[in-house]
């Protein structure tokens, strides 16, 4: 089992999932400071509390917090009684025990300047012994390497003892393992899989490049895998502070092995991991910037929109529905998977309302007018097929403003309009679908409806 900490619509949400990447618990909270394996459970340290989770029950023990920031486990003898490891202010390392049960915390030593002991208090020959080793495995772990890992986009760096190695993918974490480093490393078309540094070292043992390139096209990032291809495929992210990452994707990966395609993953303003203020510029100018962005990297890389196909999850499927509504150019097909046609639909009934007022001054009625679709609707005939791929229980895009969408349209054309515009219902997914099986049966359905 691994875990992870995200950031969902404000809130904390710890994900949890077996080595298949199937999650197999969740768990959202607030403020949390930290997480640690105890055993089998997890310890999830927040603002106010501790919190034992044990994934497989799915039982849940809370316990007062402790008025130290946990930095590692580096014993437990029961999922409430275990030795801790805390990194101070001036960088000196202290060791206690911790119970929970009593919340009893005691100092047992205190590394300072990495070699000078002292001791706290009167320990017994096992605990000791537990310190002992773990003083041992500190040292050699110090001794044997120092590294660090950097992205630059295209390829992961190890940096070991100033010499540079580069990987194909991104590592997404590293830990020490007795004398070896492990891994975790994938890309868009490579499941995340554990490699051991000393086999890239000894045999360069890594993993297949994807094929893809990032690339800056008018100030916008793409990642392109640059083929020759009649058919194009430009990929929208949600979000919209997300962004494309070179992180194993079911539906990437299909698309880019069941047919010889050029696919394009856009990073449009508001996307994360670039700087504050190209997150930040889409603040208030959402269906703006975005959809101009994206027109931007179209036309300059001079691509057949007749033969090009607009996909878009979430917020990218607003957007999808925004240039079948919008651009002079003639798509092959646009289609929104859990996209959003509405916004004060979205404001009212989704529990993600706080993107409307960040993204969009819903104030402005003038403006909305022309970044709502369903305003759009009333008054735009589409030049292309628009194509709504949908959970029918999504919670966080109800389904329920597509359908109000299509009844708009077709009110206001005729019925050879109305073809152009159509609805994909899908079972027994969620709106992210966190899960793989759910993912695997959203790329069959997109394949379906591509391929019509």
């Amino acid at each position: 089992m691994y875990a992870y900490l995200k950031k969902t619509y404000g809130k904390d949400q710890i994900v949890v999932k077996n080595i298949e990447h199937k999650i197999i618990g969740s768990l959202f909270r607030q403020n949390v400071l930290s997480i640690h394996w105890v055993k089998n459970s997890l310890l999830i340290q927040t603002k106010d509390k501790i919190i034992i989770y044990d994934p497989k029950k799915g039982k849940i023990s809370i316990f007062k917090n402790i008025s130290l920031i946990i930095e590692k486990i580096v014993y437990s003898y029961k999922t409430w009684k275990f030795i801790i490891e805390v990194i101070n202010n001036d960088e000196s390392i202290h060791i206690f025990l911790v119970n929970l049960e009593d919340n009893n915390i005691s100092k047992l030593i205190c590394l300072r300047n990495k070699d000078k002991i002292s001791l706290y208090c009167n320990m017994d020959k096992p605990l000791k012994k537990i310190v002992k080793n773990y003083i041992y495995k500190r040292t050699e772990q110090n001794k044997y390497q120092r590294i660090d890992s950097c992205f630059d986009k295209n390829y992961s760096y190890i940096v070991e003892n100033g010499t540079i190695y580069k990987l194909n993918g991104f590592i997404d974490r590293y830990v020490y393992m007795q004398d070896d480093i492990v891994l975790s490393i994938g890309n868009f078309i490579t499941p995340t899989q554990i490699m051991l540094f000393s086999d890239f070292l000894e045999f360069r043992k890594d993993i297949k490049k994807d094929g893809f390139s990032h690339k800056w096209i008018n100030g916008i990032p793409v990642y392109d895998n640059e083929l020759i291809a009649e058919e194009t495929i430009v990929f929208l992210h949600g979000g919209p502070n997300s962004s494309f990452l070179p992180l194993f994707d079911y539906l990437i990966y299909y698309l880019s092995n069941i047919k010889k395609r050029r696919i394009i993953l856009l990073n449009y303003p508001g996307s994360t991991g670039y700087s504050k203020a190209y997150q930040t510029s889409l603040y208030g100018n959402g269906g703006r910037i975005d959809l101009d962005s994206i027109m931007s990297v179209i036309l300059s890389l001079k691509i057949n929109t007749e033969a090009c196909i607009v996909i878009g999850e979430s917020y990218g499927g607003y957007l999808a529905t925004m240039l079948a509504f919008t651009s002079e150019l003639t798509f092959n097909k646009c289609v929104s998977i859990n996209g959003f046609t509405d916004l004060f639909f979205q404001y009212i009934f989704s529990p993600a309302r706080q993107v409307i007022l960040k993204y969009f001054d819903i104030s402005d009625r003038a403006h909305v007018k022309n970044v709502n679709p369903i305003e759009l609707a009333k008054h735009k005939k589409i030049t292309q097929e628009l194509i709504f791929l949908h959970s029918t229980n999504d919670k966080i895009c109800p389904i329920g403003q597509i359908q109000e969408l299509l009844k708009t349209y077709k009110e206001t054309f005729s019925d050879v309009h109305c073809n152009q515009l159509s609805l994909e219902k899908i079972d027994d997914i969620s709106h992210e679908q966190f899960d793989i099986n759910e993912r695997i049966k959203l790329t069959s359905k997109l394949i379906t409806v591509l391929e019509k």
